[in-house]
């Protein structure tokens, strides 16, 4: 059976078992980067900026709460920052899928 077919019909992998050489797992990965490769050419070009980042006073404003409140949330592992150069930023896609999640 061809690689191929069962990326194309994953229902009829349910019960395959495969075994695949180094040359058919290089070629796959290749594609898969090749692939994601593109996608991620394809969102540059329609401007779309992988991950915006927040400051402490914008989240602040977005869940309508203060930047205590954040240090809280920080602590119970509710919504995590990254900190860069000593600065606190939050990710805009954290703070989206917390805002859909706690609706």
């Amino acid at each position: 059976m061809d690689i191929e077919a069962l990326i194309q019909d994953p229902s009829i992998a349910k019960d395959i078992t495969v075994n695949v050489n180094g040359a058919d797992l290089l070629n796959f990965a290749n594609k898969l980067v090749k692939s994601n490769s593109q996608e991620l050419k394809a969102s540059m070009e329609q401007g779309n900026k992988p991950n915006k980042l927040l400051t402490r006073k914008e989240v602040a404003e977005i869940f309508g709460v203060n930047q205590s409140t954040l240090w809280r949330w920080q602590k119970r592992g509710i919504l995590i920052p990254i900190k860069i150069g000593g600065k606190v930023r939050y990710r805009k896609s954290d703070i989206e899928n917390e805002l859909i999640n706690n609706k």
